[in-house]
């Protein structure tokens, strides 16, 4: 699908003035974003961002499956809800605080 300010394909970053090194949305094979560390495997395929941006990232079948393996992780850390014992008088700060 094409946007209609550059006719570019949605999701590509690049303008009519600026072409992104690594852009993968105009034919050609996308290139995971994590191949300079050497150990891709499968597939590369554009996913879906999981920081909610909406931008697909292309990852090979190995990498998404890390990158998966992290977000779980993080969010078992740092999970939207204070957990049961947080209690904000402890060191006067609050779980969901406006900066």
């Amino acid at each position: 699908m094409e946007t209609p300010e550059y006719g570019y394909p949605r999701g590509c970053p690049c303008t009519p003035d600026w072409h992104h090194p690594d852009c993968s949305y105009h034919g050609d094979k996308p290139k995971c974003l994590d191949a300079h560390k050497g150990n891709c495997q499968g597939e590369v395929k554009l996913r879906e961002s999981l920081s909610g941006t909406g931008t697909p990232i292309p990852r090979c079948d190995f990498h998404w499956d890390k990158r998966l393996d992290f977000q779980q992780d993080h969010n078992r850390r740092y999970p939207m809800m204070a957990p049961r014992d947080f209690d904000p008088m402890d060191a006067g700060e609050s779980w969901d605080e406006d900066y």
